[in-house]
């Protein structure tokens, strides 16, 4: 498993910023476009794993834009992954996850772009549990990642 940041340029992480357009998909593939793109992690068959932001159902910026998350979804897929899933877990005072995904829009964007969607815990006896150190992830039944891609952090 690889857990080098590849997106580095002499020692330094590269970080990219484009004018955000209506076009969500193309803004995204925009800035990770200028930082070497996407084909730098995701090679044709990969399975990936995207991890949102939905402790809540507080809407952005304090969870994840669901357009974002489709993009990069979109984005995995147009890059040869050959599945892609969402991985959440949302906040005990918010739980079920499920009904968090649903009300923010998650599901349905989920569904457009074609990602499964998983949660963590034992909220739903028919879904397994998720652990989301790299080490875990690649042990975990049902589901193998093959790297992570990036640590995103605010």
């Amino acid at each position: 498993m690889n857990r080098d940041n590849v997106f580095i340029n002499d020692g330094k992480v590269l970080v990219s910023k484009v004018l955000a357009s209506p076009d969500v998909k193309k803004s995204v593939k925009r800035a990770v476009d200028l930082i070497g793109g996407f084909k730098k992690v995701i090679s044709a068959g990969d399975k990936v794993i995207v991890k949102p932001n939905f402790n809540s159902d507080d809407p952005f910026p304090a969870s994840s834009d669901p357009e974002f998350v489709k993009a990069v979804v979109s984005l995995s897929y147009d890059s040869g992954a050959s599945s892609v899933a969402i991985v959440e877990r949302s906040g005990i005072p918010w739980l079920p996850t499920k009904n968090v995904l649903r009300k923010m829009g998650m599901l349905k964007a989920a569904k457009e772009c074609g990602a499964e969607v998983r949660v963590r815990v034992l909220e739903d006896p028919q879904i397994r549990t998720f652990f989301f150190e790299p080490e875990a992830i690649s042990r975990s039944p049902g589901f193998q990642a093959e790297r992570r891609l990036a640590r995103c952090t605010s």
